[in-house]
């Protein structure tokens, strides 16, 4: 910022500078001093598709989706091509239920040089939704993170019913939890170096959404199937903490950056949830939690119980038949989430509304799944302030 300051005290007219300030003040999450440096790039450069995109994420993040899609859509009808700003449309778009414009939207991605690298390459095509299944094969292959591939999982079931032989390849720790929850699919790990040339089709797992629309099944039932003798183990360990209600619990991500960061809590903003003395809090943060769970026992005299001998970033088949053993999980959005509400545990979700994982596509999936949000700007407090009651009142579900 101090340099975009600088440019622009020797040349106030850098619509440039402006605009990267903009980005700048938006890591920051100022977003009315991002939005007033977007806007003066625009009023030196109309004609700037950059600016025009760049404040419609400001916008996005501010709640207001209308002007968001405006402003994408003035990006776009100076570049029609502008790949980011297609990819940022849909989820204004989501927020405004035109869920199908929003899905055709991010099939742009993958013009987004970042992600061509991303992108396999199979001399077969990209299976198209009008294309027959039957007695055919298809290649599944996840694309972004484990927590993303475990919700889009709760479609598999739909292309197994189609297909006559379907392979899912996802990262390899989560193949035993996957070929156990859908024994009729060949799931295997990830391998990039292979073409695969006994298929018909391939997909990314991030388009299934596209392609089964509008026939995307909300989950009635778990579809995630956790190991039933260790799912008992976990019970068994449980039990040994006190008699419960036993809930897991997790504040952030092991991966914060500043366009992240709104979606995550301090473990200070958990006190109302911690006055719940009766109940056995059990630590489900799968990393850089230590000093965390020390000011919980510090500051509010709450032990939250981590398993040493369950490592809850990579053993996610075991972290599947814990959250399976527990009676409610209360989590930000993460891959933790995500198996939670997958194996069909009550999943208390903490979200930031103009989150893109506040979104069908971007959200857990399963049967219980109940969402406490704030907004742009807002504190915690009332939801934690809620949550806490609910949890008073054992209203667990």
């Amino acid at each position: 910022m101090a340099s975009y300051h600088k440019a622009l005290a020797i040349k106030p007219d850098f619509a440039k500078a402006h605009n990267n300030l903009g980005n700048a003040f938006k890591e920051l999450g100022k977003l009315d001093e991002a939005m007033a440096s977007h806007n003066k790039a625009l009023a030196i450069k109309p004609d700037f598709a950059e600016a025009h995109s760049n404040l419609g994420v400001a916008l996005q993040d501010l709640g207001r989706p209308d002007e968001a899609v405006a402003s994408y859509r003035k990006a776009l009808d100076i570049k029609p091509d502008y790949a980011e700003a297609h990819d940022n449309l849909g989820f204004p778009l989501f927020a405004l239920g035109q869920e199908k414009e929003g899905l055709n939207e991010l099939e742009w991605r993958w013009q987004i040089p970042a992600n061509v690298s991303i992108l396999r390459d199979f001399p077969q095509p990209m299976w198209n939704k009008d294309a027959d299944l039957n007695s055919r094969a298809i290649l599944l292959w996840s694309e972004q993170g484990v927590g993303d591939t475990i919700q889009w999982a709760s479609c598999l079931s739909q292309v197994v019913a189609q297909a006559g032989h379907c392979i899912v390849e996802v990262q390899p720790k989560l193949v035993s939890l996957l070929a156990r929850s859908f024994p009729k699919a060949v799931v295997r790990a990830e391998d990039r170096s292979s073409q695969a040339t006994n298929i018909d089709f391939h997909l990314p797992l991030g388009s299934l959404y596209h392609r089964l629309y509008p026939n995307i099944e909300s989950p009635t039932e778990a579809y995630l199937i956790p190991e039933p003798g260790r799912v008992a183990f976990w019970k068994k360990r449980l039990a040994e903490l006190g008699p419960g209600p036993y809930i897991g619990i997790c504040w952030k991500s092991s991966l914060i950056t500043p366009n992240r960061a709104p979606n995550y809590t301090r473990i200070e903003e958990w006190s109302p949830i911690f006055a719940n003395r009766d109940v056995v809090f059990v630590n489900l943060q799968s990393s850089d939690h230590e000093n965390d769970l020390a000011v919980a026992k510090r500051d509010f005299g709450v032990i939250v119980h981590t398993f040493d001998d369950l490592n809850l970033y990579d053993d996610l088949d075991d972290v599947a038949a814990l959250s399976k053993a527990l009676d409610v999980n209360i989590t930000v959005e993460t891959a933790g989430a995500a198996i939670s509400a997958g194996v069909g545990t009550p999943t208390w979700v903490i979200t930031w509304h103009q989150s893109s994982f506040n979104t069908f596509y971007g959200g857990s999936r399963g049967p219980s799944v109940t969402r406490f949000g704030r907004n742009t700007g807002e504190t915690w407090d009332a939801v934690f302030e809620t949550m806490a009651e609910r949890l008073k009142l054992r209203n667990l579900e």
